[in-house]
């Protein structure tokens, strides 16, 4: 059940970027939720191989 967690965790990170991206750097709105939220995936793409992955993904959603 906890991986099943985690792995919906993890893929909603590329829906949710902009949301993400707008909260951290723009601070147009207050999206402060979602950058505790998914503080610590960020903090875990601290490990190269798992950035690799992460990034692609994102990739995958935001073009």
């Amino acid at each position: 059940m906890l991986a099943i967690l985690t792995t919906l965790y993890v893929l909603s990170i590329g829906p949710m970027y902009w949301v993400w991206y707008s909260g951290m750097y723009v601070s147009t709105e207050a999206n402060y939720w979602v950058i505790a939220f998914y503080e610590p995936l960020r903090l875990v793409c601290h490990v190269e191989w798992i950035d690799r992955i992460v990034t692609a993904y994102i990739e995958w959603w935001i073009l």
